[in-house]
């Protein structure tokens, strides 16, 4: 199944400009989120469930590295 993502991604505002990052593209109205590197934006995009990332971010939130 493909999903098309909207064209706006964002990223950590506390995000360096030359650090690691991942960006975030999410659309509510087919309620799934693509995640991508930031340095490698023409790279490949790991696409998920809303709800997924929703977990995700509360889990990291939770529990800091």
């Amino acid at each position: 199944m493909t999903i098309q993502l909207a064209d706006s991604w964002r990223k950590s505002t506390s995000s360096q400009p030359n650090e690691a990052c991942v960006e975030i593209n999410h659309r509510h109205n087919n309620d799934h989120a693509g995640i991508r590197d930031g340095k490698h934006r023409a790279g490949p995009t790991i696409t998920i469930p809303g709800a997924a990332l929703t977990a995700l971010v509360h889990h990291v939130r939770e529990h800091p590295a």
